[in-house]
């Protein structure tokens, strides 16, 4: 039996535009970064006292936190999976604390408080420091630090929030205004919050304070559609699916054609 080459033309070719859509460099970065949907969960006053610099965190139940509210228990503020931080009211603390459950071994025993200070941690034991001139990640299993500058050039940028993932979240002046940032990965690039989000209004997001496990974001900033005389919201980001690429449209759509036209009736 021959082979049908009219199809195994049309299938090379449907193959070639599949790697060509996905092989790109431009098609893989957009395929991975999350897109959100913005939820306004009210004025800052109602979380912090401080509400031009609202300090906003992810608590383990899945709650929004910030120190003018009440806290029932440390342990959802200090917990993040595993890993269990201890506080020092010494400042500088002698030394900081941080232990996985069923061991002893403090993993931060390394960093020295007078040079460093602890920001924040992840579920997946990676921890945020800030120094003169530099934050970086430390990876308690590993050793290994990640320096971020928090000066290019004219812009300042700071690091607030990591999840188990890998994401991170802050702020930035840049270009002379405030606005949130966004990491994929430690590895990436900072990129504004504002470019992942759907519809995202008049909202100017400010800054991405904590990411949690699932990809939801907290942060504040001004709904300008809205008085700002009573100062900056509270927002929510929440993960969206994605919507395909033009790219892979295309790829779609020329396989549906050769579906149609191969399995088309025959005109009698």
């Amino acid at each position: 039996m021959k082979p049908d080459r009219s199809m195994t033309r049309t299938l090379g070719l449907l193959a070639l535009c599949l790697f060509g859509a996905l092989a790109s460099p431009e098609a893989q970065a957009d395929s991975m970064l999350p897109r959100y949907r913005l939820e306004d969960l009210g004025l800052a006053s109602k979380y912090d006292h401080n509400i031009q610099n609202p300090n906003l965190l992810w608590l383990s139940d899945g709650t929004v936190y910030a120190g003018g509210m009440p806290l029932d228990s440390t342990d959802k503020l200090y917990r993040k999976g595993e890993y269990l931080r201890s506080i020092s009211y010494k400042n500088p603390p002698d030394e900081y604390v941080m232990k996985k459950d069923g061991s002893d071994v403090n993993l931060l025993a390394g960093i020295d408080p007078k040079t460093a200070s602890f920001d924040t941690f992840s579920s997946s034991g990676k921890a945020l420091f800030t120094k003169v001139g530099s934050q970086f990640v430390f990876e308690t299993s590993t050793g290994q630090m990640t320096n971020f500058p928090t000066v290019v050039g004219n812009d300042t940028y700071s690091l607030l929030g990591i999840n188990g993932l890998d994401e991170m979240v802050g702020t930035g002046w840049i270009g002379g205004e405030r606005k949130a940032i966004y990491y994929a990965s430690i590895n990436s690039e900072a990129m504004l919050l504002s470019s992942l989000v759907d519809n995202p209004g008049q909202w100017l997001l400010q800054a991405g304070t904590d990411i949690n496990d699932t990809g939801e974001i907290v942060g504040y900033g001004y709904d300008l559609s809205q008085p700002t005389y009573d100062g900056p919201h509270v927002f929510k980001l929440v993960p969206v699916a994605p919507v395909p690429e033009p790219s892979t449209w295309l790829v779609l759509g020329l396989g549906s054609l050769w579906i149609f036209r191969k399995f088309r009736p025959s005109a009698i």
